[in-house]
């Protein structure tokens, strides 16, 4: 956690990436195998923890030096010859592969557009917009009508948005089992002018659009590709992590701490199979979701409740991923939060008749209060998921929920047998069950059943009315 204008870093109002934290060159840590003292110094100097930092640079340090041991033997093995004319053919032939399998794509212009809901000090929309052109052997990403950068964190620089590009491309492709190296980049191109949301001129500000921008863009990537190839797609993920950093001196230690939380969000469903539960949603991370045992070991808080949602996946033939609800109590005179997330007003898109998955939600109950509210509602911050600094302390209670997946296919077509388990393993209400998917539950007679005759009815008054829905949005257009 380095510094910056928030404790946990990400701070979301930053206009500018000198708000951001230390900003340094490339400049040598370990000089002959020794500290470079004086940058050290600084770096330490900047952070709210530094004994924690000082570990995790250590912890790469170590990684670096496993690799410059091991290479070394590789080409003592193998001969620097042989390497370097493997490490070719094995390019070579990733590009010819990933060639061969975008020929089989339909060429077409493929769009599509997902959005930040709002920003911190303006509620409107700011859309990334893609037009995925293929042609031949070739893929270009156009980002060039999404909206212009703004004056907060959520840009994405240009890298942040190829990684995403090519996350989402490879991802809607289904690849497994070719190497990933350059070839495989090499017939995809992307466009993205500068200035733009999607590729932030300086000194525009970008810390968290690099970490909640990404899967935002790797859904549109999605949604662009389910057009092209619907039987490999995937409904929207949460697509937002969820980032409420938090910071403060721990009251039995007297120590400052700062945390940056993530919560586990729902991915889409596929054709094939229901969306996973529970799951970070940056696609190219290595980063797990805290355990309870350490966050309350470590930090002032207390637990009464971390569950999956019931109905958070999005209706459909197959079923979104759950997402996670999170009931906190804060034991700390004096702590400060932050937040970056989205999904609060519209939920994760479905696909092919999928519905919507579950809306994201940051609430807090202040000590003396009788309900949860929402962080604009409680402090007058502009944006309920994306604010700075709010000060927080004992006796107040958090509820953190993520988004849930997208659904895909119609829920109508879901079997009865699938939504009877559903409910028997808590994923879905019995009342949802009816209302969603129509089928009609009895325990009249013992264990939860279905009820196949008011099953096929309600199916049939659900299709009904979703025939007159559609016949007057007609008729009014």
């Amino acid at each position: 956690e380095i510094g910056g204008m928030v404790p946990g870093s990400f701070a979301v109002t930053a206009s500018e990436v000198y708000q951001e934290g230390l900003r340094l060159p490339p400049v040598k840590l370990m000089q002959g195998g020794k500290h470079v003292q004086e940058i050290w110094k600084v770096i330490l100097a900047n952070h709210r923890t530094p004994d924690a930092t000082f570990g995790d640079f250590h912890a790469m340090l170590a990684s670096l030096k496993i690799a410059t041991r091991r290479l070394p033997e590789i080409v003592e093995t193998y001969g620097l010859e042989t390497l370097q004319a493997s490490t070719m053919a094995l390019s070579t032939a990733s590009e010819r592969w990933m060639r061969e399998q975008i020929k089989a794509i339909p060429d077409g212009v493929y769009s599509f557009e997902d959005r930040y809901e709002d920003d911190p000090r303006r509620s409107e929309p700011h859309v990334f917009r893609v037009d995925v052109n293929i042609e031949g052997d070739e893929i270009v990403v156009d980002y060039s009508r999404s909206d212009p950068q703004v004056d907060a964190a959520i840009n994405l620089t240009y890298v942040a948005t190829a990684a995403a590009t090519y996350t989402g491309i490879l991802q809607s492709m289904n690849v497994r089992d070719v190497p990933l190296n350059q070839g495989v980049f090499r017939p995809i191109t992307m466009i993205a002018p500068p200035g733009s949301l999607l590729n932030v001129e300086h000194p525009g500000s970008s810390v968290g659009g690099n970490s909640d921008g990404q899967p935002r863009v790797i859904n549109a990537i999605w949604g662009a590709m389910a057009q092209a190839l619907p039987e490999l797609a995937s409904a929207a993920d949460g697509g937002t992590n969820c980032l409420f950093p938090m910071g403060g001196v721990h009251p039995e230690t007297g120590e400052y701490f700062a945390h940056l939380h993530l919560e586990g969000g729902g991915w889409g469903a596929r054709h094939d199979h229901d969306g996973n539960a529970n799951l970070f949603c940056a696609h190219g991370s290595t980063i797990e979701i805290t355990p309870i045992e350490i966050l309350e070991s470590r930090f002032p808080l207390l637990h009464s409740a971390c569950t999956l949602r019931p109905n958070s996946g999005g209706p459909g033939r197959n079923r979104g991923g759950l997402s996670v609800m999170r009931r906190v109590l804060l034991q700390a005179p004096d702590l400060t939060v932050s937040a970056l997330a989205d999904r609060h007003f519209v939920g994760p898109w479905g696909l092919f008749g999928g519905g919507e998955g579950a809306r994201q939600a940051f609430l807090i109950k202040r000590a003396g209060d009788n309900q949860f509210r929402t962080f604009a509602e409680a402090f007058g911050v502009n944006s309920p998921t994306k604010f700075d600094n709010v000060k927080v302390g004992n006796g107040d209670e958090l509820i953190l929920e993520a988004p849930g997946g997208g659904g895909y296919g119609d829920p109508l077509e879901r079997e009865p047998d699938r939504v009877l388990a559903d409910v028997l393993d808590r994923n879905v209400t019995q009342e949802a069950a009816e209302s969603s998917y129509g089928v009609v539950l009895t325990n009249v007679t013992g264990p939860l059943t279905i009820d196949l005759a008011e099953t096929r009815r309600r199916r049939a008054d659900i299709r009904a009315a979703q025939i007159v829905t559609s016949t007057c949005e007609s008729e009014s257009m």
